[in-house]
C-alpha cells in the first residue's frame, strides 16, 4: 500500500509504503531520482512530470485512496503574509448543500492588508468515485472560475483556526487531502 503526499515547502513528492516495496518498485523509484529518508521512513524527490506519473500510478494501485497533489509551488520564504500567516498560493475549501454536499476551493491571489485577501475560486478534480454518487475531490489550481473577490480572513472563536466567508460557505485552509463530495440525493 502506497500513500502519496506533496511537500509544498520543498516542491517535493513523498511516498510512504505500508511495507517494503518490491525490488522492481525500488529500482523504478531510484531510476527517477527518488531517495529514501531513513528518519521519516519515506521515499522523496522533487516534483517533476515523470516522478508525479510514477507516484500517481503507485498510489492508484494501492488499496488506500491517494493523497492527490496540487500543482502549486510554495511561495518564497519572504512572500508577504497577513497577520494570520495566510500567503499567496494558499488554498481554502468549504462545502455547502442540503441534499448534496458541494465542495468549493479558493486560492489566495493577493495579500491586500493584515486581514484582507483577494481569492480566486478554482476548479476541482475527482480522484475517487464512491458508491451512490459520492466522490473524493482535490483542488485544481489551474482551472480558474469566476473573477477574483476580496474577502476578510477571520479567526475562529471556537477552535483558534482561520476562515473566510464566501457567498455560499465558510472556507478553511486545505491541507492537500482529498475531500468528500456528494452530488446526488
Amino acid at each position: 500500500m502506497c500513500t502519496m503526499a506533496i511537500n509544498n515547502q520543498f516542491n517535493g513528492i513523498e511516498l510512504t509504503f505500508e511495507s517494503k516495496p518490491t525490488s522492481e518498485v525500488r529500482d523504478s523509484l531510484k531510476n527517477l531520482g527518488f531517495r529514501w529518508h531513513g528518519v521519516k521512513k519515506l521515499w522523496y524527490a522533487k516534483n517533476t512530470e515523470e516522478r508525479m506519473a510514477l507516484a500517481l500510478e503507485l498510489s492508484k494501485n494501492s488499496a488506500a485512496a491517494p493523497v492527490v497533489p496540487t500543482q502549486v509551488s510554495a511561495p518564497a520564504a519572504s512572500a508577504p503574509k497577513n497577520k494570520y500567516g495566510v500567503k499567496v498560493g494558499d488554498i481554502f475549501y468549504g462545502s455547502f448543500g442540503y441534499n448534496m454536499t458541494i465542495v468549493e476551493f479558493f486560492r489566495v491571489e493577493k495579500i491586500l492588508s493584515a486581514c484582507k485577501v483577494e481569492i480566486q475560486r478554482i476548479g476541482l478534480s475527482v480522484v475517487e468515485t464512491e458508491r451512490g454518487g459520492s466522490e473524493r475531490v482535490v483542488a485544481d489550481p489551474e482551472n480558474k472560475i469566476n473573477d477574483p473577490v476580496q474577502k476578510m480572513v477571520m479567526k475562529s472563536n471556537y477552535d483558534d483556526g482561520i476562515y473566510i466567508k464566501t457567498d455560499y460557505c465558510t472556507v478553511r485552509p486545505w491541507g492537500g487531502q482529498s475531500v468528500y463530495q456528494n452530488t446526488w440525493d
